[in-house]
């Protein structure tokens, strides 16, 4: 679950709506992470060309007008009239490079190394050694997810608090900690480790965001890297242990012309909620990071 994508998966996960405006193609926001572009496959006099990424983070696009769909790479293969192999190579070339595999050498005694004491290592080194720590978060994400479409208490508190289309919840996935994550997780080992380190246990193993609604945060490729908790009951507020990442909503700021700045993310869905769609919240009142300009 935690092992690093193949690099085909990797590519299928490249941002398309950046690379379709990178083709002088004008998109239009529709909901959510959801994009409309005029069909570059087709005559096309309103936009229908749908471009929006998956659970998996996996772009894909779907043309309504010529029925033309299928991941980044296929857009890019009819874009430049590419085969699958040209495309690949072209795009791979976003990524970093793939590690060379070294021909294999006669085998002989490998000279011995001081061996670093485990008690020295910190908890955090064990824990990348083999926990994905972006992975992890997918994973926590998604549970948080399925657990807010199952548990409706989150549901009720945002109602109250104006936000009642069901869209919304789940174009941004949003997520509710109820506690029961603890079940799921070993006694011990590097996942704990890894949990505590991003802020989502506490040393006694208990979830940091317990009965508090989920906001993933993500970062440019649509990714979670961060989270919002509020509580449903304190009103408190809570992220992720370390500097702030990500903005919410981010897939905005690519097309729009006009943003709108709120205090919080609860702010901004009120907003969206009214159909201003442009909106993009700060962390507090001091909140404008480096990720947001």
């Amino acid at each position: 679950m935690f092992l690093g994508y193949s690099r085909l998966n990797q590519i299928k996960r490249l941002n398309l709506l950046e690379i379709a405006l990178g083709y002088g193609l004008q998109a239009k926001h529709a909901s959510g992470s959801n994009f409309q572009i005029l069909c570059p496959f087709h005559p096309d006099k309103n936009p229908s060309l749908c471009i929006s990424p998956k659970e998996n983070g996996i772009w894909l696009w779907h043309c309504f007008g010529c029925g033309a769909k299928g991941t980044v790479i296929d857009f890019v293969m009819r874009m430049e009239n590419l085969t699958f192999k040209e495309a690949y190579k072209k795009l791979g070339e976003r990524l970093s490079p793939p590690e060379k595999i070294s021909k294999p050498q006669p085998a002989r005694p490998p000279a011995p190394k001081p061996a670093k004491p485990a008690e020295s290592i910190p908890a955090q080194e064990k824990a990348q050694s083999t926990v994905n720590s972006a992975e992890l978060l997918k994973h926590i994400t998604d549970f948080y997810h399925e657990t807010f479409k199952k548990d409706k208490r989150a549901q009720e508190y945002l109602a109250g608090r104006g936000i009642k289309d069901h869209s919304i919840y789940l174009d941004f996935r949003l997520g509710f900690a109820n506690g029961s994550l603890k079940k799921t997780l070993p006694e011990d080992g590097p996942m704990l480790e890894a949990l505590k380190e991003l802020g989502l246990l506490n040393q006694n193993h208990n979830e940091c965001f317990y009965n508090s609604v989920i906001f993933p945060i993500a970062d440019e490729n649509n990714q979670a890297v961060g989270l919002y908790g509020r509580n449903i009951e304190s009103k408190q507020h809570l992220y992720l242990a370390g500097p702030h990442r990500g903005v919410f909503n981010s897939q905005v700021l690519k097309i729009a012309k006009t943003i709108y700045l709120t205090e919080s993310i609860i702010d901004a869905l009120s907003l969206y909620q009214l159909g201003f769609k442009e909106v993009i919240p700060l962390y507090g009142t001091n909140g404008l990071t480096q990720d947001h300009l």
